[in-house]
């Protein structure tokens, strides 16, 4: 995981791969999601750059000089936590997602307008398995959702629809 936008990370394909033949390897790499990571690569080294939140999965591919190929995936997750967790899709519908960077436990407590209690619930959340709680009971309207992550709270307004 990468906690700002704009961190560089760097791979040495050394470290990943080798032929038994000794012959020497040509790289490729694909990024499923562009607003995320961009690679670039010099003489085997690959240069990771953060460049949005979210998650993106990261094949790497080496070839030799008569066409073999062997490939490497990894997941790749982009968060900065001091913004607080992120809550999607707003509006909902029914389930919330609460996304944050850190695996860590979260509660959730949704208030009306007017202050009142509604919803309440927690659980343990990453960027990589966001918390899913079920909204469908409450009625369509404006809310604000307090998130506790830590000793943090953090206020979202949320739509149910």
């Amino acid at each position: 995981m990468i906690k700002k936008i704009g961190e560089r990370k760097t791979l040495n394909m050394a470290d990943i791969f080798c032929d038994p033949d000794g012959e020497s390897l040509t790289y490729t790499s694909s990024v499923s999601d562009s607003r995320v990571a961009e690679m670039a690569q010099s003489l085997g080294i690959f240069f990771l750059k953060a460049i949005g939140n979210g998650t993106s999965e990261i094949v790497i591919t080496a070839t030799d000089g008569i066409g073999k190929s062997a490939s490497t995936s990894f997941r790749l997750g982009v968060y900065d936590d001091s913004k607080g967790p992120t809550l999607y899709p707003n509006p909902v519908r029914d389930t919330l997602r609460i996304r944050i960077g850190d695996e860590n436990e979260i509660s959730i407590e949704l208030y009306t307008e007017t202050g009142r209690k509604v919803f309440s619930a927690g659980g343990r959340a990453s960027i990589f398995s966001p918390l899913e709680v079920d909204l469908g009971i409450l009625p369509p309207g404006r809310y604000i959702a307090t998130v506790t992550c830590g000793s943090a709270a953090y206020k979202k307004d949320i739509i149910k629809q």
